[in-house]
Protein backbone atom coordinates (compact mmCIF):
# COMPACT_ATOMS: atom_id res chain seq x y z
CA UNK A 1 0.00 0.00 0.00
CA UNK A 2 3.13 2.59 0.72
CA UNK A 3 4.49 1.72 -2.41
CA UNK A 4 0.99 2.42 -4.24
CA UNK A 5 1.11 5.72 -2.50
CA UNK A 6 4.45 6.35 -2.98
CA UNK A 7 3.75 6.24 -6.88
CA UNK A 8 0.38 7.80 -7.31
CA UNK A 9 2.69 11.17 -5.35
CA UNK A 10 5.57 10.95 -7.58
CA UNK A 11 3.19 10.69 -10.56
CA UNK A 12 1.12 13.53 -9.79
CA UNK A 13 4.40 15.64 -8.74
CA UNK A 14 5.88 14.60 -12.13
CA UNK A 15 2.35 15.75 -13.88
CA UNK A 16 1.98 19.15 -12.16
CA UNK A 17 5.71 20.08 -13.08
CA UNK A 18 4.66 19.20 -16.67
CA UNK A 19 1.31 21.21 -17.06
CA UNK A 20 3.66 24.60 -16.26
CA UNK A 21 5.52 24.36 -19.24
CA UNK A 22 3.90 25.65 -22.25
CA UNK A 23 2.75 23.48 -25.17
CA UNK A 24 2.32 26.44 -27.46
CA UNK A 25 5.95 27.36 -27.16
CA UNK A 26 8.49 25.48 -29.35
CA UNK A 27 11.93 26.80 -29.30
CA UNK A 28 12.43 25.60 -33.19
CA UNK A 29 9.19 27.28 -34.44
CA UNK A 30 9.51 30.91 -32.52
CA UNK A 31 13.42 30.77 -34.49
CA UNK A 32 11.85 29.76 -37.61
CA UNK A 33 8.87 32.40 -37.37
CA UNK A 34 11.54 35.58 -36.43
CA UNK A 35 11.95 34.70 -40.69
CA UNK A 36 15.95 34.58 -41.05
CA UNK A 37 18.11 32.03 -39.46
CA UNK A 38 20.17 33.08 -36.45
CA UNK A 39 23.78 33.94 -36.84
CA UNK A 40 25.32 32.99 -33.53
CA UNK A 41 23.42 31.10 -30.25
CA UNK A 42 25.13 31.58 -26.56
CA UNK A 43 23.79 29.72 -23.50
CA UNK A 44 24.98 32.04 -20.40
CA UNK A 45 24.18 30.92 -16.67
CA UNK A 46 23.84 33.93 -14.52
CA UNK A 47 22.49 33.63 -10.73
CA UNK A 48 21.30 30.24 -11.42
CA UNK A 49 19.23 31.01 -14.48
CA UNK A 50 19.82 29.74 -17.95
CA UNK A 51 19.84 31.95 -21.02
CA UNK A 52 19.93 30.84 -24.36
CA UNK A 53 20.22 33.83 -26.80
CA UNK A 54 19.89 34.25 -30.30
CA UNK A 55 21.94 36.63 -32.73
CA UNK A 56 20.27 37.53 -35.75
CA UNK A 57 23.44 39.87 -37.18
CA UNK A 58 24.84 40.10 -40.29
CA UNK A 59 27.78 42.77 -40.16
CA UNK A 60 28.06 45.21 -43.15
CA UNK A 61 30.17 48.28 -43.99
CA UNK A 62 28.70 51.30 -44.81
CA UNK A 63 30.26 50.53 -48.53
CA UNK A 64 28.41 46.86 -48.63
CA UNK A 65 25.01 48.39 -47.81
CA UNK A 66 25.50 50.85 -50.64
CA UNK A 67 25.47 47.48 -53.35
CA UNK A 68 21.77 46.27 -53.64
CA UNK A 69 22.82 42.81 -53.28
CA UNK A 70 24.33 43.05 -50.35
CA UNK A 71 21.95 45.30 -48.60
CA UNK A 72 19.05 42.79 -49.52
CA UNK A 73 20.85 40.26 -47.35
CA UNK A 74 22.12 42.33 -44.51
CA UNK A 75 19.88 41.04 -41.24
CA UNK A 76 19.58 43.95 -38.70
CA UNK A 77 20.80 43.49 -34.91
CA UNK A 78 17.87 41.76 -33.42
CA UNK A 79 18.19 39.30 -30.15
CA UNK A 80 15.84 36.84 -28.71
CA UNK A 81 16.62 35.54 -25.37
CA UNK A 82 15.25 32.54 -23.57
CA UNK A 83 15.26 32.50 -19.67
CA UNK A 84 15.06 28.74 -18.90
CA UNK A 85 15.00 27.27 -22.55
CA UNK A 86 13.62 23.79 -21.50
CA UNK A 87 10.56 25.31 -20.04
CA UNK A 88 10.34 29.54 -20.51
CA UNK A 89 7.99 31.84 -18.68
CA UNK A 90 10.01 35.05 -20.07
CA UNK A 91 11.40 35.55 -24.05
CA UNK A 92 13.04 38.76 -24.23
CA UNK A 93 12.62 40.40 -27.65
CA UNK A 94 15.54 43.25 -28.18
CA UNK A 95 16.82 45.44 -31.00
CA UNK A 96 18.45 48.66 -31.40
CA UNK A 97 16.59 51.78 -33.49
CA UNK A 98 13.95 51.51 -35.70
CA UNK A 99 14.79 51.06 -39.25
CA UNK A 100 12.98 51.04 -42.88
CA UNK A 101 14.35 50.22 -46.40
CA UNK A 102 15.66 46.94 -45.35
CA UNK A 103 14.21 43.64 -46.64
CA UNK A 104 14.57 42.94 -43.17
CA UNK A 105 13.78 45.37 -40.81
CA UNK A 106 14.25 45.18 -36.91
CA UNK A 107 10.49 45.74 -36.09
CA UNK A 108 9.90 43.22 -38.62
CA UNK A 109 12.04 40.49 -37.11
CA UNK A 110 10.76 41.50 -33.89
CA UNK A 111 7.00 41.15 -34.97
CA UNK A 112 7.68 38.00 -36.33
CA UNK A 113 8.29 36.53 -33.43
CA UNK A 114 5.89 38.74 -31.15
CA UNK A 115 3.01 36.96 -33.41
CA UNK A 116 4.51 33.51 -32.68
CA UNK A 117 4.50 34.01 -29.02
CA UNK A 118 1.47 36.11 -28.68
CA UNK A 119 -1.11 34.66 -30.83
CA UNK A 120 -1.80 37.93 -32.53
CA UNK A 121 -1.07 39.77 -35.70
CA UNK A 122 2.50 40.76 -36.44
CA UNK A 123 0.85 44.23 -37.30
CA UNK A 124 -0.48 44.88 -34.10
CA UNK A 125 3.26 44.47 -33.13
CA UNK A 126 3.80 47.79 -35.29
CA UNK A 127 0.53 49.58 -34.15
CA UNK A 128 1.98 49.02 -30.49
CA UNK A 129 5.40 50.45 -31.14
CA UNK A 130 3.33 53.80 -32.12
CA UNK A 131 2.87 54.37 -28.27
CA UNK A 132 6.98 54.89 -27.78
CA UNK A 133 6.15 58.65 -29.46
CA UNK A 134 4.17 59.21 -25.80
CA UNK A 135 5.51 56.71 -23.45
CA UNK A 136 8.27 54.38 -22.57
CA UNK A 137 7.41 52.07 -21.21
CA UNK A 138 3.64 50.25 -21.22
CA UNK A 139 2.10 46.29 -20.93
CA UNK A 140 0.19 44.11 -23.18
CA UNK A 141 -2.25 41.63 -22.46
CA UNK A 142 -2.90 39.15 -25.29
CA UNK A 143 -3.73 35.29 -26.08
CA UNK A 144 -0.81 33.13 -25.05
CA UNK A 145 1.06 35.86 -23.48
CA UNK A 146 1.59 39.01 -21.62
CA UNK A 147 4.44 41.76 -22.63
CA UNK A 148 6.43 44.57 -21.33
CA UNK A 149 7.07 47.28 -24.23
CA UNK A 150 9.93 49.42 -22.75
CA UNK A 151 12.47 52.10 -24.59
CA UNK A 152 15.62 53.11 -22.83
CA UNK A 153 17.50 55.55 -25.83
CA UNK A 154 17.87 53.75 -28.92
CA UNK A 155 17.21 50.04 -27.46
CA UNK A 156 13.96 48.20 -27.73
CA UNK A 157 12.85 45.73 -25.23
CA UNK A 158 9.79 43.38 -25.45
CA UNK A 159 9.42 40.59 -22.30
CA UNK A 160 7.02 38.06 -22.86
CA UNK A 161 5.67 36.31 -20.27
CA UNK A 162 4.01 33.01 -21.72
CA UNK A 163 0.82 32.25 -19.93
Amino acid sequence: MRILFCFVIALWSTGSLANQCFQHYDEKDLVASVGVKPEKKTIEKEDGITKLQYEFIKNATREELQDEKIRDEYIPQFYITIYNPSCPKKIKLWFFGLDSGLSHSKVDLAGNAWSYLTGSEQSIFKNKLVKFNEVQKFESHDENANSIFMKAGSMYVVDVYLK
